[in-house]
């Protein structure tokens, strides 16, 4: 966990888990907090980067990632790469630190 004021952002780099319209069998869901219950920012699925390649960007900082999977097809999984950032007073970001 980060020290208050962070955000964290996270960028996929690789994406690709068991396609299906409603993501019922492999997905990844992100929430916005520190749990199940906080706002979901996204189910993912397929092989499309979340958020389009954008960097998916928390509001606090904590996210919560569950990935769920079956077992009947396998695929490549994802991948990503997440920075803290330091928001200043306007949004802009004021420190960075990212990890890969």
């Amino acid at each position: 966990m980060l020290l208050s004021p962070q955000m964290i952002m996270l960028q996929f780099t690789q994406f690709k888990v068991e396609p299906h319209a409603n993501c019922d069998y492999d997905s990844l869901a992100v929430h916005d907090g520190t749990s199940t219950s906080a706002h979901l920012i996204g189910l993912f699925c397929g092989d499309t980067l979340p958020n389009n390649g954008n960097n998916i960007n928390s509001t606090s900082n904590q996210l919560y990632l569950v990935f769920r999977s079956d077992s009947s097809i396998s695929s490549d999984g994802f991948q990503f790469a997440w920075s803290a950032a330091t928001p200043g007073q306007y949004g802009e970001i004021l420190e960075l630190h990212i990890h890969k």
